[in-house]
């Protein structure tokens, strides 16, 4: 009987000794994957170092007329060569990392859509934009986005129509006065700016008056002249002034800096022909640009907004801009 209960006693410590070593393996082989996830960098709009910087500290691809796009019926012609601005989706677009969409608001039939210039021949919808906005937003929790409005509707129109369409509840209205970090943004659910274009002839118009939560871009942006020609035209001009602005030259602190860089007659000229050393949208042409301005400025671009952004390096020149946000313009060029 003694030597049944010693064997009992050495078979139930060596079971407690074996569920013991199963159990630190077991911890073992999940502690890699733990500290892994602890480690993961936190990203805003894809950049760890972009989550503490403020919207007036960061660099973004915005696309021109971004909804005239062929799949929306918005195609070049012969009859109509300045008629689609950009050859991919909205989604598509986001999906590449634009995280400034600009979009043209007209009433038209009774309806809100998006037209470039006469309705009549070629309209997209705004409820699908906005909801195609809304959706990314839905799907990518760490992304802040920028639209802008050109409005050919009343501001109640528009502020109604964001509401219908989901997107007014991811709203940032931005305020210069106390501007947040892309993480703070994110954590507070606010990450679409939603602005309309108001008046910057007459900055003190009544049409610049914020409707509820949204507010007019003469508010909060800074903008750059657009109606260029040809490369040549938009190089040898007047693409770093800043007069027709509320303030001058004298950008206010936290505002944010459009930066304009595509050619207007047709919007593919100049861009489609990637062999041509002076494509619009090749670094070389958009970074110059680019550091032109900034060196004549004083501070970089919050967005650089072209045609046709998947011809060229927008990309490329905006990650420029990021990685060198915080080094004197002197020191790159």
């Amino acid at each position: 009987r003694e030597a049944t209960r010693s064997s009992t006693k050495r078979l139930a410590s060596a079971s407690v000794r074996g569920l013991l070593v199963a159990q630190v393996v077991l911890w073992a082989c999940f502690l890699p994957v733990v500290a892994q996830g602890d480690t993961t960098p936190f990203e805003c709009n894809g950049r760890a170092d972009l989550c503490d910087r403020k919207l007036s500290e960061v660099a973004m691809v915005a696309t021109h007329n971004s909804f005239a796009n062929p799949t929306e019926g918005f195609e070049n012609s012969f009859v109509l060569p300045f008629f689609s601005n950009q050859e991919r989706t909205i989604p598509q677009q986001l999906a590449d990392g634009v995280r400034v969409i600009n979009l043209d608001v007209h009433n038209y039939n009774g309806q809100m859509a998006l037209c470039h210039g006469e309705c009549r021949i070629g309209s997209a919808s705004l409820p699908k934009a906005c909801g195609q906005i809304s959706t990314f937003l839905d799907e990518n929790p760490n992304e802040v986005v920028v639209v802008l409005v050109e409005e050919y509707v009343t501001k109640a129109s528009l502020h109604a129509g964001f509401e219908s369409c989901g997107l007014a509840k991811y709203n940032h209205t931005y305020n210069t006065s106390s501007p947040l970090t892309l993480r703070q943004m994110i954590d507070r659910g606010e990450r679409a700016v939603l602005s309309f274009q108001g008046s910057f002839e007459n900055p003190d118009s009544p049409s610049n008056q914020a409707i509820g939560w949204l507010v007019s871009m003469v508010s909060f942006v800074y903008r750059n002249p657009y109606s260029y020609a040809s490369v040549e035209q938009l190089r040898d001009g007047d693409q770093c002034s800043l007069e027709a602005n509320r303030y001058g030259n004298v950008k206010p602190v936290e505002y944010l800096q459009e930066f304009n860089h595509f050619v207007t007659h047709p919007p593919i000229q100049d861009v489609a022909d990637k062999d041509k050393p002076a494509n619009v949208n090749s670094f070389e042409v958009a970074q110059g640009s680019v550091a032109k301005c900034w060196k004549q400025w004083g501070w970089h671009p919050n967005y650089v907004m072209v045609n046709h952004y998947e011809i060229g390096d927008a990309v490329r020149v905006v990650d420029w801009i990021n990685d060198n946000h915080n080094v004197s313009i002197d020191d790159l060029f």
